[in-house]
């Protein structure tokens, strides 16, 4: 049986965390580097250049920026945003075009997420980025071109605009029951044949209110991607939103910290070992999430850490 995302219960904290699921996603979903320490290279790099960003400091933020790309040029689509708005706030507008082409062709960079990028704010006018903005479709079908089944792709991507469009219009619960209904059956049948799409997390997301109970849809993908997990193909942090998730609908408390937005409601379980618990899934340290994204850290957070 297909069930519906969200028990009742539920229902009444969803709304409060939005921004807890958009920064989740800026941390899930790509695939690892298998080089041995490459993923810890990698992390090392990308958090000094992102604090050194908000510090300002562009340059050496441009340059470990540069140095993670060298351990794995294929990353984030975020980390790609930021090391270009580093770029043009040296003037280097070419060294940003480059990244930022480089994130919708090879990353699939979504067209709202460029517009609405707030470190480009302030260069919206420049050649660079009314340039990529005019030819953004473009650079999207470079993409879907390199890739080895883009028609899955597209279907992929309209089971979001359903998904998304379902929650943004006044529907019935009924309504959006069936096309979540529609979607996850539809998934299991693309995961099987072609393995799992990374652009699908929130399909597999609004099914989290029965998170590792015995029905068709975490039967199937919770062995799966866990497999995929074990060989590298999935980040190890993937099912730490989940994991948090039914914690606070059993016990009414966090273990990573990933609602950001809900500390008082739903406090972290071990504030003192916390970040430990978040580093070894690949989840940056929550004074790292609050300098960097705004994040909110839990009251007792800086008597602990």
């Amino acid at each position: 049986m297909i069930i519906d995302q969200e028990k009742p219960d539920v229902k009444k904290y969803i709304r409060q965390c939005i921004v807890s699921v958009l920064l989740a996603v800026l941390f899930s979903g790509c695939s690892l580097d298998k080089t041995p320490g490459a993923p810890f290279q990698y992390r090392k790099y990308q958090e000094a250049a992102m604090e050194q960003f908000m510090d300002e400091d562009y340059l050496s933020a441009l340059e470990n920026f540069r140095k993670a790309f060298q351990v794995n040029p294929s990353k984030l689509e975020n980390d790609k945003f930021f090391a270009a708005a580093s770029a043009l706030q040296l003037g280097k507008d070419e060294e940003a075009r480059d990244y930022i082409i480089s994130a919708i062709e090879e990353n699939n960079a979504n067209r709202a997420y460029f517009d609405s990028f707030d470190h480009f704010s302030e260069f919206r006018s420049n050649e660079v980025l009314v340039e990529i903005g005019r030819n953004y479709s473009k650079h999207q079908e470079v993409y879907l071109a390199n890739i080895e089944h883009p028609e899955i792709a597209r279907e992929i991507d309209s089971m979001i605009r359903a998904d998304q469009q379902v929650r943004t219009e006044s529907s019935q619960l009924n309504r959006m029951k069936a096309v979540d209904s529609s979607n996850i059956r539809r998934l299991i049948e693309i995961t099987k044949a072609y393995g799992w799409q990374e652009e699908a997390w929130i399909i597999l997301w609004h099914q989290r209110g029965y998170y590792k109970t015995d029905n068709e849809v975490w039967n199937f993908f919770y062995p799966f991607i866990s497999a995929e997990m074990e060989r590298g193909k999935v980040n190890p942090d993937f099912w730490a939103m989940f994991e948090d998730d039914k914690s606070i609908r059993e016990d009414g408390v966090q273990i990573f910290g990933t609602y950001s937005n809900n500390y008082d409601q739903f406090p972290v379980k071990n504030i003192s070992r916390v970040d430990e618990l978040r580093d070894s899934v690949g989840l940056p340290s929550l004074r790292f999430m609050n300098k960097v994204y705004g994040a909110a850290m839990p009251s007792n957070y800086h008597l602990v850490n």
